[in-house]
């Protein structure tokens, strides 16, 4: 399996739909134990990605109509503007997105700046609520990371703060500016309480980051409005706040529902063709099979600085591929106990030691976008 057997799969689509298509597929490989990943091993929406559509779509030209083949779990929101742009730079009539399963986050933006999405049978869009990071982020005491912050639990919990069944039967009903100064003071003592957890920088970042998040999701809305009369607030607050869950799957019916006749069901035939073609990207990144520690562990042992190779994405079309890729080496480690000595000869490596645990660290070669030469 390789570009070959996906591209024959490409020009399928495009002569059933009469359009050209420019695909877009990231990894979103799981790991095991959960939170085991490698370079590589997954690709999210960001913007050294636009370089390469940008190029793909300079050899495709103008054209009347461009699908663009989308999977990805989301990423850098900043990305998602200059995409949709580039992409309909090079189109006439009609900028469709083509979901075979998910498109999730930045993903479901991408579809609202679409004149159509088509949708198969199991493809799923989500909320657009974006979880915000910087340096000033709470750090996670077991992983030493810091935690991402979701935007909408931050205004949720100050709606928590706002709620009149929390508010106190001191105010009575006949004292309403008493009742409002109650809840200024209930919100002020929110903030006060949230701003001892996380850093107040790291709260205006949520705070730029909803504005920011609103205000695309409106101008991607009106990019591809064509006329319609959308209810563009509702859309937003539907897919910003409505849905509460980031992990909620937005199936083709719900999402007929929020945007109406830019959803497009996949007929049979797009049906098989886009399940066919999102396989075959499925197979190549071996989406359905976890990268395990242990057996990392033990290939380290096996093969020490052995250069490890991991695909993490595609941008394509029929004619030409770029890949997303990995290459680095392992090297297993043990942190060896102070009651154990080993006696290890001048200029030769530490040996392996029964049951001590091992660690691999990697040292990277290279992380990078570049022309799939070897037709993967």
């Amino acid at each position: 399996m390789g570009f070959s057997e996906r591209s024959a799969i490409i020009r399928e689509i495009e002569a059933y739909r009469g359009s050209r298509v420019l695909t877009y597929v990231m990894s979103d490989r799981t790991g095991f134990p959960p939170g085991f990943v490698l370079p590589g091993q997954n690709a999210q929406l960001a913007g050294e990605a636009i370089y390469f559509i940008y190029e793909q779509l300079k050899n495709i030209g103008k054209v009347d109509k461009l699908d663009l083949f989308l999977y990805t779990r989301g990423g850098e929101v900043d990305s998602v503007w200059p995409l949709v742009n580039i992409c309909r730079e090079y189109v006439r009539q009609r900028f469709s997105v083509l979901v075979p399963f998910r498109a999730h986050s930045g993903g479901t933006m991408i579809c609202l700046g679409a004149d159509e999405t088509v949708m198969s049978e199991c493809a799923e869009l989500s909320p657009v609520d974006p979880t915000t990071g910087n340096q000033f982020n709470p750090v996670d005491e077991l992983t030493r990371q810091r935690r991402g912050i979701s935007v909408e639990d931050v205004t949720s919990y100050i709606e928590l703060a706002m709620d009149p069944s929390k508010r106190s039967e001191v105010a009575g009903k006949d004292q309403p500016e008493f009742e409002e100064d109650r809840q200024h003071e209930r919100i002020l003592q929110a903030f006060k309480r949230l701003s001892e957890t996380v850093d107040p920088v790291a709260l205006g970042n949520v705070n730029r980051a909803h504005t920011q998040i609103r205000l695309l999701s409106e101008k991607l809305l009106t990019l591809a409005a064509n006329g319609q009369n959308l209810d563009i607030k509702r859309i937003v607050n539907y897919l910003t706040k409505s849905l509460y869950s980031h992990g909620h799957a937005i199936n083709r019916n719900e999402a007929r529902l929020i945007l109406g006749d830019r959803i497009k069901d996949a007929d049979d035939s797009e049906q098989r063709l886009l399940w066919n073609l999102y396989k075959e990207y499925a197979a190549t990144l071996l989406l359905n099979q976890p990268l395990c520690q242990d057996a990392i562990v033990q290939e380290a042992i096996a093969n020490p600085n052995r250069v490890i190779a991991l695909n993490g994405a595609f941008i394509e079309t029929a004619i030409q591929s770029t890949i997303f890729k990995s290459h680095f080496t392992l090297q297993p480690t043990q942190q060896i106990p102070a009651n154990i000595h080993v006696q290890v000869p001048p200029g030769q490596p530490l040996p392996m030691i029964p049951g001590v645990a091992v660690n691999v660290q990697y040292k990277m070669i290279d992380l990078s976008w570049r022309a799939n030469e070897e037709g993967v």
